[in-house]
């Protein structure tokens, strides 16, 4: 079994290297310095009604880093900066997932590939 979640595990960042989705800027909660590295998104989005009618629109992005690019535990408040291709810069901060006790958790049984919960703070 071990064997076939580390071909897994290697497929995945394989694949994650032929299709690079997006390169981001990792900043720890308190500091100015970023960390670039790839990343490949899952991205969710709902549109819900608050207490006063008007309508609130919530993005959420997992974001899927190898461990070799990423080596420390994301914290909760640490922000994600992202720029698409078109220039728009957007922050998303690193959030616990519901139903979870920490802010990341592995997104493979090889334990090789991270996946950073965040939600969006800011657009340009």
């Amino acid at each position: 079994m071990q064997d076939m979640i580390a071909k897994g595990a290697s497929w995945f960042d394989q694949q994650r290297k032929k299709h690079l989705a997006v390169t981001v800027e990792y900043q720890a909660t308190g500091t100015m310095f970023t960390k670039s590295f790839p990343a490949t998104i899952g991205m969710s989005r709902w549109d819900s009604i608050d207490a006063s009618g008007q309508m609130i629109r919530f993005e959420t992005r997992d974001y899927f880093v190898s461990v070799d690019e990423m080596r420390d535990n994301p914290r909760r408040g640490d922000r994600i900066h992202e720029t698409d291709a078109t220039g728009v810069r957007r922050t998303y901060e690193v959030m616990v997932p519901g139903g979870a006790n920490n802010p990341w958790s592995w997104a493979d049984r090889g334990q090789r590939i991270r996946r950073i919960h965040t939600q969006l703070v800011e657009s340009d």
